[in-house]
């Protein structure tokens, strides 16, 4: 989501971007009480911490991959209601400024997040009306394609793309 938004407010340098799995929509729905909740702590207490209830195991089918995730003592499982709204505002920006994306894109999907919708990603990556989009979307997939069971397709698909471009 970050990626995004820089590219579609500055004029860069890059000769792309490679997105994968961006924040650009939950996958489950949240409900409205939460959103009021967290807009009206936005403005009064921006820096109090909620659990996330993200689950690790839906991060990766890789036990191993899970396991360290579960075990590292730098994740935490907190977000503020500041990070929310902010978030949710530089969502909806990034899909009203579709049309300033001219750097070429690969977005990587994965088929089955369970934490961000990659259907909303693939129609705003449709939605661009300039630049190269290439679009990989991999089926059955969990949230962090690169630390997936079958990386090597994601690894492949990346080494094409950039290899295709400095060529």
């Amino acid at each position: 989501l970050i990626c995004l938004r820089y590219q579609a407010e500055y004029n860069t340098a890059f000769r792309g971007a490679i997105i994968i799995a961006p924040w650009v929509a939950t996958a489950m729905s949240v409900p409205r009480w939460k959103v009021a909740v967290a807009r009206t702590f936005s403005r009064m207490l921006p820096a109090i911490p909620f659990a996330n209830r993200i689950n690790p195991a839906l991060l990766s089918h890789d036990p191993d991959i899970v396991a360290a995730y579960a075990a590292d003592p730098l994740v935490h499982d907190r977000i503020t209601p500041r990070l929310f709204t902010e978030a949710s505002h530089a969502m909806g920006l990034v899909f009203q400024r579709a049309d300033r994306f001219d750097d070429p894109i690969l977005f990587l999907l994965p088929g089955d997040d369970r934490l961000v919708d990659s259907r909303r990603t693939l129609v705003l990556a449709r939605g661009i009306p300039s630049g190269e989009v290439t679009i990989r979307t991999y089926p059955g997939m969990y949230h962090e394609v690169l630390n997936e069971r079958d990386r090597t397709l994601v690894h492949r698909d990346i080494r094409n793309w950039i290899a295709a471009r400095i060529s």
